[in-house]
């Protein structure tokens, strides 16, 4: 199981410092992001919310890349569409907007 969770976390590691770098050259803030997304995810309360569903996710892109206008920006939507998680909430994906527009300002 680890081995599956580390090679899921490489994985999403690479994408996501790599669309990081086509807006930042701060290697050491797109790493903190990266970090933060890797807390946030792995919480014990999160059953289908995780990194593997992230991945699932971005893996699904190339089915529907073509019409794609903005792949940038579903990428990003993507990776932070859960961050902010908690079963009895109905606004994480709000919330989780508001945390993404904190962070890259």
């Amino acid at each position: 199981m680890q081995s599956t969770f580390s090679s899921v976390n490489e994985n999403l590691k690479h994408i996501f410092l790599q669309l990081m770098a086509r807006y930042s050259s701060n290697e050491l803030f797109n790493l903190q992001c990266w970090k933060e997304i890797v807390k946030q995810y792995p919480k014990n309360e999160r059953y289908y919310h995780t990194l593997s569903h992230l991945e699932d996710m971005i893996a699904l892109i190339k089915f529907v890349k073509e019409p794609i206008e903005n792949l940038d920006a579903l990428l990003f939507s993507i990776l932070y569409h859960d961050i902010i998680y908690k079963a009895t909430k109905n606004d994480n994906e709000h919330q989780s907007a508001f945390f993404f527009e904190k962070q890259i300002k």
